[in-house]
């Protein structure tokens, strides 16, 4: 595995154990806990996609020569911020069921958006930049 391969395999490592800790304290009725938790996972992520939409994917469409990929990927991050932006100002103690089916489609989506990077577009961009 490349270098680039293993670091942005690193933050979705810590973004999922973030999101495992907000999804327990959801679990657990703990909605305190769980708004400030969902907080840091909120951070994190915004941070890792700021990486990756200002710094990666231009990268590798300056290498590449292709957009769509990146366009796609882009599109999620947009729908995976909405989703927790709708959590962060939704009262989970006021419709705890209703959060914790959002939280679970916001999961949902987010592995799937992950597993898409990590086997199609990490490996071809480690390819293309460090050739």
């Amino acid at each position: 595995m490349s270098d680039l391969a293993g670091t942005l395999l690193g933050h979705h490592a810590r973004c999922e154990a973030l999101r495992a800790t907000a999804s327990a304290a959801l679990e657990a009725g703990e909605w305190d806990a769980f708004a400030g938790r969902l907080e840091t996972l909120r951070a994190g992520l915004y941070a890792h996609f700021a990486y990756e939409e200002e710094e990666l994917f231009p990268e590798f469409e300056r290498a590449s020569g292709m957009r769509e990929a990146t366009d796609a990927l882009r599109a999620e991050h947009r729908d995976i911020r909405a989703m927790l932006d709708a959590l962060a100002a939704a009262s989970a103690a006021h419709d705890p069921e209703g959060c914790r089916a959002e939280f679970a489609t916001a999961t949902q989506l987010l592995r799937l958006h992950q597993a898409r990077e990590e086997q199609l577009l990490y490996p071809t961009l480690a390819r293309i930049l460090e050739s």
